[in-house]
Order: C-alpha cells, then sequence, then structure tokens
C-alpha cells in the first residue's frame, strides 16, 4: 500500500492538469514538458527513490518510464542515487522485462544527450517512450565505430 501511495504522490507532482486535457487533445502519458520545470524536484525524486527499491514491477516501471521523461526534459538533473537504483535494477529485478526497461533508463542517465531525438515528443505510454529509447539506443550503438 505504501507503495502505491508513493507512486500516486510523485505521478501528482508531475500529472498535466485536467483543464489543459480538455483544452486541447492531449494524449501524452507524460505531463507537460513545463510541469516538470516547475516540480519540486527533490521531493518528487525521493518518491521515485521509493517507487524502484518497492518488489512490485508495475510501480518500479511506472517509475523508471517517468524517471527517463524527467531526465529527457531536464538533463541536467542530479540525480545520482536514482541512478545507481536504475543500474542496480538493471542486473537484479526479477522479471527480465523490468531488467531491460531499467537497461534503458540507466543509459538514459548515463547519456541524456544520445536521447536528445526523444527529447518533446508525445508518447502515450511507458512502453512507447522504451521503444522510442530503446530503438535510439539500438540504432546509436550498433552505428558507433568507437572513434
Amino acid at each position: 500500500m505504501k507503495a502505491v501511495a508513493m507512486v500516486a504522490a510523485a505521478m501528482v507532482l508531475f500529472s498535466a492538469s485536467a483543464t489543459q486535457a480538455q483544452d486541447k487533445e492531449y494524449n501524452n502519458y507524460f505531463s507537460d514538458p513545463a510541469v516538470y520545470q516547475r516540480a519540486d524536484l527533490s521531493r518528487a525524486l525521493k518518491a521515485f527513490e521509493s517507487c524502484l527499491a518497492t518488489d512490485n514491477a508495475g510501480v518500479q516501471e511506472s517509475a523508471m518510464a517517468h524517471l527517463a521523461m524527467l531526465k529527457l526534459v531536464i538533463p541536467a538533473v542530479d540525480a545520482a542515487k536514482i541512478s545507481s537504483q536504475l543500474e542496480e535494477l538493471s542486473t537484479s529485478a526479477a522479471a527480465p522485462g523490468t531488467r531491460y526497461k531499467a537497461y534503458i533508463a540507466s543509459q538514459v542517465y548515463k547519456n541524456p544527450e544520445l536521447f536528445a531525438g526523444e527529447r518533446g515528443m508525445s508518447y502515450g505510454s511507458g512502453d512507447e517512450l522504451f521503444n522510442a529509447l530503446a530503438a535510439r539506443l539500438q540504432t546509436s550503438l550498433l552505428s558507433y565505430s568507437g572513434k
């Protein structure tokens, strides 16, 4: 129950307003980038740290998607503990899908500039974001010449 409450608190910090959704066709899973800019980041990061520490894969994966978007929107965000948690989950999470998403999110934290093309895009779900990030990662890594 505590994990669900923490996810809810983190989501509220980044939720889009209902009037925004009614004023225009707004089918983005994530908040408008301006909401991230105005958010209390220290409070949000603490909530997301708790989400990543839970054993609930759905809570973890939702937090990972929102954390990846946060790093895309604010590349300079200082989140060493989050980055460390993502790396740990990429090898220790129970579900293979959760490990893969943690790996992708950890790469966003390590190399935010690599994902500049995904910044500012609209995503209908966390999985849609992860698909875009994975495609960028695959393209970039497979075309890397080592120079």
